[in-house]
């Protein structure tokens, strides 16, 4: 039973740190309505921090 509940409660954290990695992503792309370069940028600058803020921290 225990081992059961470890295993939800692993399923579960990886399911809400994936939603809320993915969320932001969804945002920026609903906010974003045209086809320009300028219409990327705010994804392309969570992006790029977001994947500096992991190197830094696994470095």
């Amino acid at each position: 039973m225990t081992q059961q509940l470890n295993s939800l409660g692993k399923s579960a954290l990886l399911i809400l740190s994936n939603t809320i990695i993915v969320l932001p992503f969804m945002i920026f792309i609903q906010i974003a309505k045209g086809t320009s370069l300028l219409a990327l940028l705010p994804f392309l600058l969570f992006y790029t921090f977001r994947m500096t803020g992991v190197f830094f921290i696994r470095g």
